[in-house]
């Protein structure tokens, strides 16, 4: 097998910063399926009232490897108002539905999380007409075949009436004979061939009237025969034996021949011997010989086996070879190994395919074998590729900085190899690395290899044109210029207080840059090579913000807020809920409530209806203790009414002390997320976003249950309130803060 890489833009290595365990959570990426399925081909049949008629398309992925359909989505409907009929391939004409135009309608699903939903295609309309008629019918118990115990090479007829008596007349009807499994015939006769010996067949027909168009019945099929047996005839024949070389030392032979049957008889298993001397050396067809052959003739032998009839084995025959030599040649030459680009790459940068060549030479003339071709990186070899004239490499992020080789060991047909020679000159991958983390207040820091540039001189741009997260991206700007980024603008910011203590007037605040991707340019000879760290496998963090593609990622806000004793985790989105596993959290992360909508992102919440609503924290990492938060102790309230949860004791660092200490939206109705750490907060009105932030505190004696809740929109007082069930709310998991 060619060697081969999946090719990725650039190498990114994770940072990790600081001695807190939480700055440790990596949400990782994956960038393979850039492309969506297609249905094509989509059609609507013929549509009659009284029958059951199912639309067709052509299933589509267009990526590298294309992924099994799982999960398309049908739809039949009226093509004048788009009012769906049924939401299946098949469709039921009933007689309501004649004179309407409907059409098939099909969205393509493929297997995997990214990119897997199609752009849905739909057949040109078909207007329903009514029934054909009554359907024909095939009298009971006429369908019969003509020899019930049949034997190999018979010419079996099939029979049956046609029931005239409903007034209809015979057109052409279909008919067919079936094993089990398949079907094998489409005549009213067949014969018997040899693959169906110890089957059983059976006469199938479809009656179909002379009308037009036909109308068809169902299918009517007679008895089984018994098992078809066996046809005495001729043995199987092996001649012609050829062997691939001369017999030499360490040279493997393969040995061929020519099967035959008279009766036509497929080949079975049949069997090998390899002799040296009166010693049997091997039962396959090939054989490599060994010293002790030396100047002996070898002796391959065959006796052929039919799979089919009798009887089934034929007589050994045998081919000798020439006495065993030992070969005696010069070795081969390898020489002007080289590496070339790939079009429509045009530089050795990742993503870019390298090809190695070399010229081979052997004094005598012997002829190329089977020489080894492998690509080295570091001096570290990979696959010998299966063939050494189209040995290709593609560039990868992980060989940036490393160094790489293309190495021949030439050999002669003959197997006799000669020295391994590599390239003059190795190969320097170019590209630009990127290691950090994708989160507010995180650096990012860019190495550049092999280019002529420099890296200080590189350009961080971001799009802090509006306020819509991911929505709109089309207006980057500069943030920074060097090869380390401070994501965002906090600066030295402690909490959202000291933003509206006047320290943040002029500044951009968070939401300016939550969801949104960053871009490292640099200038190399006058053309921009660039590098979305969003898209970068190796930088750690990032929102997840489209759980349809696993792939797109933005600047997700400060992670974790340590509170004292306690550590409090951002809110996450609604496709985080649902991508759970695949983007670094719990695989039985509980699945949001609903979403809200605040910087162009759907934010998870959750409500105390859903069952084990606390599990949205103790599920949120692997192996880690996380819970819902309390919010609030004394005789008025159970601090934790789930037993599950087991919540830290809150101490003074209660969620409500979050808010207090750390953010808000200052009761500022158009802010809705917190300016220093990018959290959503909310607003007092309107009451579609009027959002507060769980805990697991309940009131005592309330029914309905009532629970304890965060406004994380107000200031320091009046910040809470006693929520039913049913409301829908934020959450901010807690855990221990770890000691450094």
């Amino acid at each position: 097998m060619t060697f081969k890489q999946k090719t990725l833009a650039v190498v990114i290595t994770a940072t990790l910063i600081g001695c807190n365990a939480e700055d440790n959570k990596e949400l990782p990426i994956s960038n393979d399926n850039v492309y969506p399925p297609i249905a094509t081909e989509v059609v609507a049949p013929a549509l009659y009232v009284g029958q059951t008629v199912k639309g067709t398309y052509k299933f589509v992925d267009p990526n590298a490897t294309p992924r099994a359909e799982e999960g398309s989505v049908y739809s039949w409907r009226n093509a004048a108002d788009e009012t769906e009929i049924i939401a299946a391939q098949a469709l039921p004409v009933y007689a309501y539905l004649e004179g309407l135009n409907l059409k098939f309608c099909v969205t393509p699903k493929a297997q995997g999380d990214i990119n897997t939903v199609g752009t849905e295609n739909c057949s040109l309309p078909k207007t329903v007409n009514g029934p054909l008629g009554a359907k024909p019918e095939v009298i009971a118990g006429s369908v019969t075949v003509s020899n019930t115990t049949p034997t190999v090479g018979n010419v079996l007829t099939g029979s049956y009436e046609f029931d005239t008596g409903l007034g209809v007349t015979e057109g052409t009807s279909a008919f067919a004979w079936k094993t089990s499994t398949d079907t094998v015939g489409t005549e009213k006769t067949i014969t018997l061939g040899n693959t169906l010996e110890g089957k059983q067949v059976q006469f199938c027909v479809t009656p179909k009237t002379d009308s037009t168009p036909a109308v068809a019945g169902d299918e009517v099929c007679s008895a089984l025969t018994d098992a078809i047996t066996v046809k005495a005839g001729s043995a199987p024949v092996a001649s012609n034996i050829t062997l691939s070389a001369e017999a030499f030392i360490g040279v493997e032979l393969t040995a061929d021949y020519t099967f035959t049957d008279a009766d036509g008889d497929l080949e079975g298993a049949s069997t090998y011997s390899w002799k040296s001397g009166v010693s049997k050396v091997s039962t396959t067809k090939t054989y490599t010989p060994v010293e002790g052959d030396k100047g002996t003739a070898l002796e391959f032998c065959v006796t052929p086996v039919a799979k089919t009839g009798i009887p089934t084995n034929g007589t050994e025959v045998c081919g000798t070879t020439t006495p065993v030599a030992v070969v005696s040649e010069a070795k081969p030459i390898a020489s002007n190994v080289i590496s070339e680009v790939q079009a429509p790459a045009t530089d050795t940068e990742v993503g870019a395919t390298l090809r190695g060549n070399y010229d081979y030479a052997q004094a005598n003339g012997s002829l190329e074998g089977a020489s080894a071709a492998v690509w080295k990186v570091d001096n570290i070899a990979g696959e010998v590729c299966a063939d050494p004239r189209t040995c290709d490499y593609t560039i990868t992020q992980a060989d940036l900085g490393k160094q790489l080789d293309f190495c021949v060991t030439p050999q002669t047909a003959l197997s006799t190899a000669g020295d391994e020679v590599c390239l003059t000159s190795k190969v320097t991958p170019k590209g630009i690395k990127i290691e950090g983390k994708l989160e507010y207040d995180q650096e990012l820091i860019a190495t550049v290899y092999g280019y002529a540039a420099d890296a200080t001189l590189g350009e961080w741009k971001v799009d802090t044109s509006n306020q819509t997260g991911p929505v709109d991206e089309g207006n980057k700007s500069v943030q920074h210029t060097g090869n380390i980024y401070r994501i965002g603008a906090r600066g030295s910011l402690a909490t959202d207080y000291d933003w509206f203590a006047d320290a943040g007037v002029g500044l951009l605040e968070a939401r300016d840059f939550i969801g949104k991707s960053v871009e490292y340019c640099v200038d190399v000879n006058g053309t921009a090579k660039c590098l979305n760290a969003a898209d970068s496998a190796s930088v750690a963090g990032g929102l997840y913000y489209d759980a349809a593609n696993a792939s797109k990622r933005g600047i997700e806000p400060v992670r974790t807020i340590e509170n004292g004793t306690l550590t409090y985790h951002r809110p996450l989105t609604f496709a985080e809920t649902q991508l759970k596993d695949k983007v670094g959290f719990n695989a039985n992360l509980l699945t949001a409530a609903a979403p809200q909508t605040f910087n162009g992102i759907d934010w998870a919440m959750y409500n105390h209806e859903q069952t084990d609503v606390y599990t949205a924290c103790t599920n949120l990492y692997d192996g880690e203790q996380w819970a819902l938060p309390i919010g609030i102790t004394g005789s008025l309230y159970s601090a934790d009414n789930y037993p599950g949860n087991n919540a830290p004791d809150a101490g003074n660092y209660y969620l409500g002390s979050l808010n207090k200490g750390f953010v808000t939206s200052n009761e500022e109705v158009d802010r809705l997320m917190s300016p220093v750490f990018g959290w959503p907060t909310g607003a007092s009105t309107p009451v579609d976003i009027k959002t507060h932030y769980m805990s697991a505190s309940v009131r005592i004696g309330t029914d309905p249950l009532k629970y304890w809740a965060l406004r994380m929109y107000a200031s320091t007082s009046g910040n809470s309130a006693t929520l039913t069930t049913n409301f829908n709310q934020f959450v901010s998991c807690v855990t221990v803060t770890p000691t450094p």
